[in-house]
């Protein structure tokens, strides 16, 4: 049986996107704001796909069909290296949501895991997949935040470079992403690794949602510096799908793509995501 749970998880998985929908109440949500919709993908790791640009097919249909008004990528582009990204512009310039496509950078993004013949050679590969991302309709948002409008109401969406517990490098700065926000105005952060949440965004109650990735729910396993490691419970408290702390929320999803072995088994079904904001209620 586990033979042929293993061709089904090979196979049919990665073209077999599911969607799971999840409503988030948020804390001072303004009116103009009730169910708004905004789809999180994440962890697309387009190497692993080669140019097999049919993989990717069943997810652009699956996010338009949303309609979403915000699209939000979580990190984790590419393995490795900015060559993994040619090609594939067409395919994502089909994603349409109403206010834009955000995007942050997730650890393998940076090009940590690669020997460089020259740390100029690591900073011109990592340009080069800032530059593939707003070729792909994105807005990169680094250490930064952008106000989204509708009729006279704002929300504040952050972006933060990644986060990592070691060995991954923290590059995220909370305190400069945050700057210029408004205090006690609800905040939705993009972070791609889930233990920024406890690690520090729990100090900020403005923050009301943040949307991370990076665990692949396990996906199986990893071959992480020459050890298989999994499941992702073992390494990460927060591993999958919706948490609460007091009225602080933390989305993670399994991605879309996968490292390592080709393989989505069981549970770890590759994720669409679609969020749904609501006004919170007074407990």
């Amino acid at each position: 049986a586990s033979h042929d749970m293993m061709t089904h998880g090979a196979f049919v998985n990665p073209k077999n996107p599911q969607l799971r929908t999840v409503e988030v109440p948020i804390q001072n949500l303004p009116e103009a704001f009730n169910n708004y919709k905004i789809v999180h993908i994440s962890d697309i790791h387009l190497g692993s796909w080669g140019s097999n640009h049919s993989y990717f097919e069943p997810a652009i249909r699956l996010i338009n069909e949303q309609e979403a008004d915000l699209l939000i990528f979580s990190g984790d582009m590419v393995n490795n290296y900015q060559e993994e990204m040619r090609g594939w512009a067409p395919l994502f310039q089909q994603l349409k949501a109403r206010d834009g496509k955000f995007a942050v950078l997730g650890n393998h993004d940076y090009g940590d895991y690669s020997e460089w013949d020259s740390p100029e050679h690591k900073v011109a590969n990592l340009d080069s997949v800032k530059m593939h991302l707003k070729n792909f309709g994105f807005t990169l948002l680094l250490n930064e935040f952008k106000d989204l409008k509708r009729d006279s109401a704002t929300l504040e969406l952050l972006g933060v470079e990644n986060w990592g517990k070691p060995p991954f490098p923290k590059y995220g700065n909370l305190d400069k992403t945050l700057q210029g926000t408004k205090p006690g105005e609800p905040k939705i952060l993009i972070s791609h690794d889930p233990s920024h949440w406890k690690g520090e965004i729990l100090n900020h109650p403005d923050i009301a949602l943040t949307l991370a990735g990076h665990t692949h729910a396990a996906q199986m396993a990893f071959n992480w510096y020459g050890k298989m490691v999994s499941p992702s419970s073992w390494i990460y408290k927060e591993w999958d799908g919706l948490y609460k702390e007091g009225s602080q929320y933390l989305y993670i999803t399994r991605g879309l793509g996968f490292i390592g072995i080709p393989v989505r088994i069981g549970v770890a079904r590759p994720e669409v995501t679609l969020i749904k904001l609501v006004p919170a209620t007074i407990q």
